[in-house]
């Protein structure tokens, strides 16, 4: 975040807003540690039990450090867009993230879960990020310009294939896994933890995936 302002204090936005591009550098940095330890923790919990990984796990003190950053951060960028640049999308989804991981280290199990949907939500962040402070300066720098035009294309189907293609699959992964659980009696979570679990996994991937990403096109084109 100091980071973020620093960068943004000699920042000359077209649109004038500085807080925007000390935002999306903040997005970089913690999309950057969101994607490195979440790829860490499940790399490990792949090679040691194959693809199906435990999302109902207890957890591991990796996972629970990064779950207290990821929530710290959240929780700072929701303060900063209610005061800036209120959105009600960005706040619902930030609201689903702090309950799941709060649940997560309160109880102490199923960080897994909020990892696998870090990594796959996460992964996408400091592209966009990137793409955004390009766009911005664009008319500052001609190499941002070149940057931005020659970025835009790959950029865009990376972030189509991952929101729209991968993130469902995902969450049908996570669903059925917590399902199962639930339909057994089985949840480490309880009935109604577990099901609000699978409402904030698909209520995000409805929200944010499909119906944000199409926002994004729409507003970050220009």
């Amino acid at each position: 975040v100091a980071l973020g302002v620093f960068v943004a204090m000699g920042w000359r936005s077209r649109r004038g807003n500085r807080m925007e591009v000390a935002s999306c550098v903040a997005s970089v940095v913690h999309g950057s540690a969101a994607v490195l330890v979440s790829f860490k923790v499940l790399a490990a919990e792949v090679l040691l039990s194959g693809w199906a990984i435990d999302l109902a796990n207890s957890n591991s003190t990796l996972g629970d450090f990064f779950l207290r950053f990821s929530t710290g951060y959240f929780l700072f960028d929701s303060v900063q867009l209610l005061f800036h640049d209120p959105n009600a999308l960005f706040l619902l989804h930030h609201f689903a993230v702090c309950s799941m991981m709060y649940s997560s280290l309160v109880l102490g199990v199923g960080n897994h879960t909020p990892l696998v949907l870090a990594f796959f939500g996460e992964v996408t962040s400091p592209c966009l990020n990137l793409w955004l402070i390009m766009r911005d300066g664009q008319d500052q720098s001609r190499l941002l310009k070149q940057s931005f035009l020659f970025y835009s294309p790959f950029f865009t189907v990376f972030y189509a294939v991952v929101r729209m293609m991968l993130a469902p699959f995902v969450i049908f992964y996570i669903t059925v896994f917590w399902a199962r659980l639930l339909v057994d009696g089985a949840s480490p979570l309880g009935p109604w933890l577990t099901l609000f679990w699978i409402a904030l996994a698909n209520g995000g991937l409805i929200v944010r995936n499909l119906v944000g990403t199409t926002l994004d096109v729409l507003i970050y084109r220009g």
